[in-house]
């Protein structure tokens, strides 16, 4: 039976959400992941089998504790739907280090979205239907008679359903 691992799966996933993030899948080479996760190639390869099985492991952790947790908070159905759609999209937009803005890891061209391995898919296109399922949903709130106003009944009303075809359309 080998060693124990001498590090903390969340908090290596933390840091190659971070590097993936920032540079992007295909220009992270493994000398990259080496340096920001402080950990040689055997290790990461050891721990998560390949470059690749990094990535899924990446994605899956990026979903669960962001994407789910954003949904959750922004579009639960508490307080105004219009307003939660509005904070959810102002608010997945993050400035990185180098003062460029980031937006959400699944939906923008941080994994450059053609180019990304097969095996990359199910964790992206799990994380983009999780964000959809949350937009649509709270858009169908603003559509519910009990939010119509007169203030809504407008142009407005129509914003959730073209935000949501941008959401899922990938733009930033």
């Amino acid at each position: 039976m080998g060693r124990p691992p001498k590090f903390d799966d969340d908090d290596v996933l933390d840091r190659a959400v971070a590097t993936f993030w920032r540079s992007g899948w295909t220009a992270t080479s493994i000398r990259d992941l080496e340096k920001e996760l402080e950990l040689k190639a055997p290790s990461i390869y050891r721990r998560f089998g390949s470059r690749t099985g990094l990535g899924v492991a990446v994605l899956d952790h990026y979903v669960e504790r962001v994407i789910r947790s954003r949904v959750a908070k922004y579009l639960s159905g508490d307080g105004d739907p219009l307003a939660n759609i509005e904070d959810f999209l102002v608010t997945s937009v993050t400035p990185g280090d180098d003062g460029r803005l980031l937006g959400c890891l699944v939906t923008t061209d941080g994994l450059e979205g053609a180019g990304v391995e097969h095996a990359l898919r199910r964790p992206l296109d799990e994380g983009r239907a999780e964000n959809e399922r949350g937009l649509r949903w709270s858009a169908r709130q603003v559509e519910a008679p009990e939010h119509l106003t007169e203030r809504v009944r407008g142009r407005e009303r129509r914003e959730p359903q073209r935000v949501v075809g941008r959401h899922r359309g990938g733009h930033r």
